[in-house]
């Protein structure tokens, strides 16, 4: 592996994991998901509060753990 390649690796991966805590920050002082926690029963029946509230977070940490299970399955096959 050319040492560019493992420069690139390693700052992608900083700057998904400082994306992934701004987001959260974000995540949990915005008011859809507030709403969306108090009011859980309600919030669940409607499609863009259900979004914000639940999918999108969802979905994020999802990318988040596969791009993270890529690098790693990556460093280790490095001989290739």
């Amino acid at each position: 592996m050319k040492p560019y390649d493992y420069i690139l690796q390693i700052v992608t991966l900083i700057l998904l994991y400082i994306q992934f805590i701004v987001g959260l920050t974000l995540y949990f002082e915005s008011p859809i998901v507030h709403y969306f926690i108090k009011n859980f029963n309600e919030a669940i029946k409607l499609r863009q509060v259900r979004f914000f509230g639940m999918e999108h977070i969802t979905m994020m940490t999802i990318g988040i753990l596969v791009f993270t299970i890529g690098y790693i399955k990556a460093r280790k096959n490095k001989a290739v």
